[in-house]
């Protein structure tokens, strides 16, 4: 599993508080998507908030957002931003797997940041067989290959599961 890296003591723990607080507030706006991916029929529901996309920033908080990660993600000064988003998956008892998907068809770079604590691993395809999982622990950071497949489970133990998905493309 090369190609996947994972850092737990990457971001500081005042910069994690601050994401979480961020998140977290009640008046955060979270959008509600009937889908979770476009492409599939085995899907579930999801909030989620789009900082930057499409060469547009969506956010009033797109600037607290870079600030507290540009220093620890190298890819902010050497790559195009394609996208940053959050997403929200509440609990749920179903426990069919999503199906799999590639956040770009070629190269890039994709970086998952765990809000918070939750279950509900990350499974990132290296292999069709055996998928590594990651599970959410807040302030983990997994950097991947954009084109690898993968997918999140939803929690079933933790009331929700929030993370923050960057993609940089070459």
């Amino acid at each position: 599993m090369n190609n996947i890296k994972i850092f737990d003591e990457l971001i500081p723990e005042n910069e994690q508080i601050i994401i979480k607080a961020l998140l977290s507030n009640e008046f955060f706006p979270w959008y509600y998507n009937p889908q979770t991916i476009l492409t599939t029929l085995r899907n579930r529901s999801q909030f989620t908030h789009t900082f930057y996309k499409e060469n547009k920033i969506y956010s009033d908080n797109f600037d607290i957002l870079v600030d507290c990660f540009q220093p620890y993600i190298p890819e902010f000064k050497s790559y195009k931003i394609n996208k940053i988003k959050a997403n929200l998956n509440i609990a749920h008892s179903d426990k069919k797997i999503l199906e799999p998907h590639q956040d770009l068809p070629t190269s890039g770079v994709t970086y998952l940041y765990y809000v918070n604590d939750s279950d509900g691993p990350t499974r990132l395809y290296e292999s069709k067989w055996f998928p590594k999982k990651v599970y959410p622990k807040q302030g983990r950071l997994i950097k991947f290959p954009s084109n690898m497949f993968h997918t999140g489970d939803i929690p079933r133990k933790y009331d929700r599961r929030m993370v923050i998905n960057f993609v940089f493309e070459e």
